[in-house]
């Protein structure tokens, strides 16, 4: 029925189904509404045309291919450090003018080389590719997960304040230390996280500024025990899990 949608009531055509990787994507065709006879040449170059378009869609299938690379970390699929620090820069210009908050949380796995050392490579690979998908799994698709370098990640969470990103994070907290991911690792691992948690306005003048302030809470959060929420500085009344 290609001849129709290239010329409604066509009494000659002829169409060429352009595919690609087995699937129809779409005709080439030629259609009159005299009666006649497509030649050979016609159908030659129809030929030519449809195989051309499969090989451009090819080529544009393999330049997004490339891009989402270029972005994405291999093991975990989560968005790399670098664009992840392209993204933050622009939110945080975003949400400094504006005035929303923002706010980022950097994670940890603790005694990470321990834990490769005991269960292995392998298995240490499998828990970064399911901490991936918890972050994946709860993040809202405004907000943005990274691997940011081995064994730590970092979500930004946009339109979100620190309070409201510290509940974020115990709950991650807490699903990883009742077993979430050891469910899929090892039987017999004990796997836990430190958060550091950081929300502008926050004292910084930079998307730079908010990471550093993250990565004091996250050195606390290791300082004093692991397998907690911190921010940067002590809070009041603060009832932080220690292990």
């Amino acid at each position: 029925r290609a001849h129709l949608a290239i010329l409604p009531g066509a009494r000659t055509h002829c169409a060429i189904p352009i595919t690609h990787e087995g699937r129809v994507l779409g005709f080439v065709g030629i259609a009159s509404l005299e009666a006649g006879r497509v030649t050979d040449d016609s159908k030659r170059l129809l030929y030519a045309l449809a195989s051309q378009a499969g090989l451009a869609v090819d080529q544009i299938r393999l330049n997004e291919q490339a891009k989402v690379m270029a972005i994405t970390d291999g093991l975990t699929g989560l968005y790399n450090h670098r664009y992840f620090h392209e993204r933050l820069a622009a939110e945080y210009e975003r949400a400094r003018r504006f005035g929303h908050p923002l706010s980022l949380i950097m994670i940890d796995v603790d005694h990470f080389k321990l834990f490769n050392d005991r269960h292995g490579h392998l298995a240490g690979d499998a828990l970064l590719e399911g901490l991936g998908a918890l972050l994946r799994d709860n993040v809202r698709r405004i907000d943005m997960a990274a691997r940011y370098g081995g064994e730590e990640f970092s979500v930004m969470l946009v339109e979100t304040g620190r309070d409201e990103a510290m509940a974020f994070a115990e709950r991650l907290r807490a699903a990883v230390e009742v077993g979430h991911l050891a469910q899929s690792v090892s039987a017999d691992a004990r796997i836990t996280i430190s958060i550091g948690v950081a929300g502008s306005p926050s004292g910084t003048d930079s998307s730079e500024g908010l990471i550093a302030t993250a990565d004091r809470a996250l050195y606390r959060a290791k300082a004093e025990g692991r397998n907690r929420v911190c921010t940067a500085e002590p809070e009041p009344g603060n009832r932080q899990r220690a292990t």
